[in-house]
């Protein structure tokens, strides 16, 4: 019985031929030195099958090596667009919200909640500077709004006025 390939072009066409030679031979009524002969031939050959196997084994492992780190380094980077999309959305409805609204109190209120989600935020200030002044408003993670008006006096020391808003 002669072994088959799948496809008539495969990788192991010599060896399948070397199979089928070594079964046909085991049919035949040979001598002692004419199988000899022929186990030599047969051993030769096998022993390039082995090296070739090992070759081809060493080449699909440092390929699925690469692929694992390439499979990697994909779910990383796929990782990170979706936190910078969830950030950019976060942006996005952050813009929205302070162009649909004319509150002040309720524009602070939403910058400081939609911040909060981005990063952890105990105090949102909002100031005008100018020189020797300054006036800030500060939203605290109480909700409590905070008016500050600092200045500078004649002898250059810096005082502020806090006002607590509702």
């Amino acid at each position: 019985m002669e072994v088959q390939s799948d496809s008539t072009e495969t990788y192991f066409d010599a060896e399948i031929q070397l199979l089928n030679k070594f079964k046909s031979l085991l049919q035949k009524n040979l001598t002692a030195e004419e199988l000899g002969t022929e186990m030599k031939s047969f051993g030769s050959s096998f022993e390039h099958l082995i090296k070739q196997s090992s070759k081809l084994m060493k080449i699909g492992d440092s390929t699925q090596r690469r692929l694992i780190k390439t499979q990697n380094q994909l779910q990383s980077a796929n990782e990170q667009i979706k936190e910078s999309y969830a950030k950019l959305k976060t942006l996005s409805k952050f813009g929205q919200t302070i162009t649909s609204s004319l509150d002040t109190k309720e524009i602070i209120l939403s910058v400081y909640q939609h911040i909060s989600n981005l990063m952890k935020v105990d105090v949102l200030s909002f100031g005008i500077y100018e020189e020797d002044k300054e006036i800030t408003l500060r939203l605290h993670s109480s909700h409590v709004f905070k008016l500050i008006i600092g200045y500078y006096d004649d002898e250059d020391e810096f005082h502020e006025v806090v006002h607590e808003l509702n």
